[in-house]
């Protein structure tokens, strides 16, 4: 693991180093290495599978790209937010020719919305892969009681607003923890009805719930979230 050094000036003593990974774990973890150096694997794989892959670059700029919008817009209708670029990349391409087929013709209504729908999952899926264990570290629950915890009632207000139910937080607890980072902005601001941000974390506690009662086959297979259909009429 590379070290960073934090550089201090204090008027007695000058400039002082500090490791960064010690003030982290001071800090942060309150003195737990082995809680901060799982935190950290998981940063670095979260980075990873965040880092768009060349060859999916190329298969979205070659394939169809005049059906870039409506794909796009495809699957934010169907989801209720759009994903990060590298989790929709690769399964972008065939929605495309999807909408293609089903424009010329070639797809009934019927068969183009089975057919996106179950393409939409495997977006979903991918995207809740580090979600799709069955219990989280113990660092994710340290985090939860003590990252932005002001504004806790206010993630749980809102999702019972939407869900009519308070999520247990087995599901739930990573979704409120980055609807915390969302309301901390101050350039941003949560409106009162439904948002892309909303449907994100309810997708995230639906699946969660799905996959803690009958399994990630059934996970994977649960219905989409998102406000509208396939077909826009």
């Amino acid at each position: 693991m590379i070290i960073y050094e934090i550089k201090l000036f204090t008027p007695n003593k000058g400039l002082i180093k500090v490791d960064w990974r010690q003030k982290t774990i001071d800090e942060v973890y309150n003195g737990d290495v082995e809680q901060f150096k799982e935190a950290y694997a998981f940063a670095v794989a979260e980075g990873r599978r965040y880092a768009i892959k060349w060859q999916d670059i190329a298969d979205a700029a070659i394939t169809l790209p005049e059906y870039e919008v409506k794909a796009r817009d495809l699957i934010e209708r169907l989801l209720g937010y759009f994903p990060h670029d590298c989790i929709v990349l690769k399964y972008e391409p065939f929605l495309r020719v999807l909408i293609q087929n089903h424009e010329q013709g070639m797809l009934s209504d019927e068969a183009f919305t089975k057919q996106a729908e179950e393409h939409v999952k495997l977006i979903r899926n991918f995207e809740m892969t580090e979600n799709a264990c069955l219990t989280y570290k113990p660092y994710v629950y340290e985090q939860y009681k003590t990252y932005l915890n002001h504004y806790e009632a206010d993630v749980k207000a809102r999702l019972i607003s939407f869900l009519k139910y308070e999520p247990k937080l087995e599901h739930s607890v990573v979704g409120e923890i980055w609807m915390r980072e969302v309301m901390s902005q101050d350039t941003f601001q949560l409106p009162s009805y439904i948002t892309p941000v909303d449907f994100k974390v309810i997708t995230l506690i639906k699946y969660r719930e799905a996959l803690l009662e009958y399994g990630k086959e059934i996970a994977d297979a649960s219905p989409l979230y998102g406000f509208e259909s396939a077909i826009i009429k």
